[in-house]
């Protein structure tokens, strides 16, 4: 299980990167002129760009608050 727990924040890495990258292809399929694709492509990329270090983060293991005094 601890084995799993470290390895968490590059399983959700992967997964999420994954699916960014999924994202894409239907962008191309869309009617729309070429500036309308760019700005909805670099919009996944600045949401991806702001998320997944967020979650990275706050995936990765952290010691217990032992500063607490509970």
């Amino acid at each position: 299980m601890a084995s799993a727990v470290a390895a968490a924040p590059a399983i959700w890495a992967a997964a999420a990167l994954i699916l960014l990258a999924a994202s894409f292809p239907p962008i191309i399929g869309v009617q729309t002129s070429g500036a309308s694709k760019a700005v909805l492509a670099l919009t996944h990329v600045a949401v991806g760009a702001v998320l997944i270090p967020v979650f990275w983060r706050t995936a990765t293991p952290r010691a217990a608050d032992s500063g607490s005094g509970r």
